[in-house]
């Protein structure tokens, strides 16, 4: 029987240009897309560009270009060809600045404000800029982020929140039931660990960025790039749930953890595996 196979690559942050560690992630897919096709199922490998990054900003800044879209589309056309020159097999390319993807964030997100899900919270904490998300200072080495050598910055301010709390024992239970969700058994362990010592609320939104997609309850609040950037993976909805999430190791929490929770409250199916590789 035919069936419908989506496989993904992450999307990629275009303040830089394809380096081999990208290259790795997209060719391992590109093999798995390829041999399911042999197989005779109806194959969508995606792959694409995180855009709406405050990344983003600071390149084109860096780049002299003042209009953020104008660089992001300078960016976009060299990774395009950069994996038309590898012959990547990919049936779709998603960019966060398309308007298709801008509809399904702001419709995912209605689904989970419309479950109760969403509330309006102050936050204060750690904040790497590099990664571009709230870290815990226990994550941190001699006072830095781990992965990126620099110290986060201490912030205040006033966001919308995501209840990922609510999910914390469906989530667990399901990983435990279904090993093939989360792989290698080493990443699996890892993300149970994690997930056992407790969940807390997430920020979906940041307040004054002036690069992004708005809220739709709040225009004076983008969302923070995470919550928009995973929605990409919806943007074929046919295909959906994946097959295959390929991601690297410093993307796990999000993928394992964050993504599958909003899914759970927005009422979507779970991707089948969600397999880590090193850098």
């Amino acid at each position: 029987m035919r069936e419908k196979v989506l496989v993904t690559t992450p999307i990629y942050y275009i303040n830089a240009v394809p380096h081999i560690g990208h290259t790795y992630t997209t060719i391992a897919a590109d093999v798995v897309a390829r041999w399911q096709r042999l197989k005779g199922n109806d194959v969508l490998f995606l792959t694409g560009l995180d855009e709406n990054s405050a990344k983003t900003v600071r390149a084109a800044r860096e780049a002299g270009i003042k209009d953020v879209q104008e660089y992001a589309d300078l960016m976009a056309e060299k990774w395009r060809k950069v994996w038309a020159r590898l012959d990547i097999s990919n049936d779709d390319f998603v960019r966060t600045t398309e308007e298709r993807h801008i509809k399904n964030v702001k419709s995912f997100f209605t689904l989970v404000h419309n479950k109760g899900d969403i509330y309006k919270g102050k936050y204060e904490g750690l904040y790497c800029e590099e990664c571009e998300a709230f870290v815990a200072e226990s994550d941190l080495v001699d006072g830095k982020c781990a992965l990126h050598n620099r110290p986060p910055r201490k912030i205040q301010e006033e966001n919308y929140f995501f209840r990922l709390s609510k999910y914390q024992d469906e989530l667990l239970r399901y990983i435990e039931e279904n090993p093939e969700f989360v792989q290698p058994d080493s990443r699996r362990s890892e993300v149970i660990s994690f997930i056992r010592g407790g969940l807390k609320d997430i920020s979906v939104s940041r307040p004054g960025l002036e690069w992004g997609i708005p809220l739709p309850i709040d225009s004076g609040h983008r969302f923070w790039v995470w919550f928009d950037a995973l929605v990409n993976y919806l943007v074929n909805a046919e295909y959906w749930p994946a097959r295959l999430h390929l991601i690297a190791k410093d993307i796990l929490r999000f993928h394992a953890v964050i993504w599958p929770g909003m899914l759970m409250s927005a009422g979507y199916p779970l991707p089948r595996t969600i397999f880590t590789h090193g850098f």
